[in-house]
């Protein structure tokens, strides 16, 4: 492991680096600041955030040197990201300012099967439910219902790192759920059988801007932001 300690927005943010991956999140967002786009966003007052797939909490972490006064609830599956998301937050004595839930954005409440890779960064829900290796059940709650729970009419940000299952969500919601989502952000991975100009048909019918910023990286991924113009600001 390796404590690293960067100046970001003239706050000292501190965060533990477990392994590749971690160095190349950290990178992605304080380095390259590939959310860039959402950050008027993020400083708007008492910004409410939902953190889908929260990894080490390196976002979390982002968000707060931005705002003190965001309101950011960090969703997991991972039991080790999991802890590293907590002992990074504890590491800049942030763990108060961040509600954590253990579990995945899924079609709907109940159980739901997450596939753990051997990195910490590939771990995805799958489309149905399966066994086998490295397959490990987990809580899953409905966007409405994570709305509900945390008492949020209107979340300011939606930001989700899911690893592709962001088709099946975004295929899945109506038009009650696009309507508590004022601003979406999120990583798009483009499978075999889907493609993210699918994804943004359906943002664009359900009456979103969007914006795409492809990966440097790599031509199958990227950034896609979308903000709700229904939605008076």
């Amino acid at each position: 492991m390796n404590q690293v300690e960067i100046v970001f927005n003239n706050q000292k943010v501190k965060g533990v680096w477990r392994d590749e991956v971690d160095a190349s999140v950290w990178a992605e967002i304080f380095k390259w600041r590939e959310y860039r786009i959402v950050e008027d966003v993020i400083k708007s007052g008492d910004a409410k955030v939902f953190d889908i797939g929260a990894h080490a909490g390196f976002f979390a972490l982002y968000c707060l040197a931005l705002n003190d006064k965001v309101k950011i609830v960090s969703v997991e599956p991972e039991e080790k990201n999991l802890q590293a998301l907590a002992n990074n937050l504890k590491l800049n004595n942030q763990f108060k300012k961040v509600k954590i839930l253990s579990g995945a954005l899924a079609l709907v409440d109940g159980d739901c099967f997450l596939k753990v890779t051997a990195d910490s960064h590939n771990h995805h829900i799958l489309a149905n439910n399966e066994n086998g290796e490295g397959v490990k059940k987990v809580v899953g709650f409905s966007l409405l219902n994570l709305a509900k729970r945390n008492k949020v009419k209107k979340i300011d940000l939606l930001k989700m790192d899911i690893e592709g299952s962001e088709f099946d969500l975004l295929e899945s919601w109506g038009d009650e759920e696009w309507r508590v989502i004022a601003n979406l952000v999120f990583e798009y991975h483009e499978r075999f059988d889907h493609n993210k100009d699918e994804l943004l048909d359906i943002l664009g019918k359900n009456g979103f801007g969007i914006q795409v910023f492809p990966s440097r990286f790599d031509k199958t991924m990227g950034i896609i932001f979308a903000n709700n113009k229904r939605i008076k600001k």
